[in-house]
Parts: structure tokens; sequence; C-alpha cells
């Protein structure tokens, strides 16, 4: 296991090899997490580097073309926030933001911010219109 603390580099560097180098891209962010990690999105919330771990290559073996493009990322002290942007497939695509703690150097939790229905809607034109329409009327 790497000695090198997490830094926001790091993660956006391991997010966006997922796609080309998805053996290596896992194993580094492996390296990242710390054994108690606790993980959370619109989804899930898995306790433990094994189940996190096994959730990202469950990903990955569904989405084949899953990209991702980190477009920002932060660090202050033991908080990075990154935006970004996960493309699934070719019509469906999710923009989001993640909140990682670090502790000792590790990511000890990881929240991922993003719009599940949004995302898959945005790739049916005619869904896509209504959708927007209604979320225009609760702004």
């Amino acid at each position: 296991m790497t000695t090198q603390a997490v830094t926001a580099d790091r993660v956006k560097e391991a997010l966006e090899s997922l796609g080309q180098q998805p053996e290596t891209a896992l194993q580094a962010l492996g390296q990242m997490y710390a054994d108690g990690v606790t993980f959370e999105d619109p989804l899930q919330k898995l306790q433990g580097k094994p189940a996190v771990m096994a959730m990202n290559r469950r990903l990955l073996q569904r989405y084949r073309t899953l990209r991702f493009h980190v477009a920002q990322a932060f660090q202050s002290g033991d908080q990075i926030f990154l935006t970004w942007t996960m493309q699934m497939c070719a019509s469906t695509q999710f923009e989001g933001s993640t909140h990682l703690q670090l502790q000792d150097g590790l990511i000890v939790r990881h929240r991922d911010y993003w719009d599940l229905l949004g995302g898959f809607v945005d790739s049916i034109p005619v869904a896509r219109v209504l959708y927007h329409a209604i979320l225009k009327r609760f702004a």
C-alpha cells in the first residue's frame, strides 16, 4: 500500500483514467481509501473499502464506455471537492460533485452528489423538455 497522501490531483488523475486504464485506476483508487471508508451517493450508502471497490468494479462492468472529466478539483486541508461530468454511454451523462474527507492521508468519507433522474431524462428528447418544464415550475 502506498504511503503517499491523497491529494485532489491524484483523485482527479485516477477518475479520469478509469475509461482508458480501468485496472490501473481501480488500483490507484483502492490505495486512497481507508479500510473503514464510508461512501454515499443518490443510490446507496456503503461501508468499508471492499464494498466501495466492489461497487466501482460493477460500475465499470456495466458501463464499458464510462468516462469522467473532472472540471475542478480543490483541496483545503483534509477536505477535497471535485466537480465532474460522468459519461456512462453515448447518450447518458451526469454532472456532479464529490466531497472527500481525509484522515491520516486516506479517504474516510466519499460523498457524491448528482441528479439521478435528470441524467437519464436528458437522454430522451421529449422527456427532457417535460422534465425541465416541471423543474421550472418549482424554481
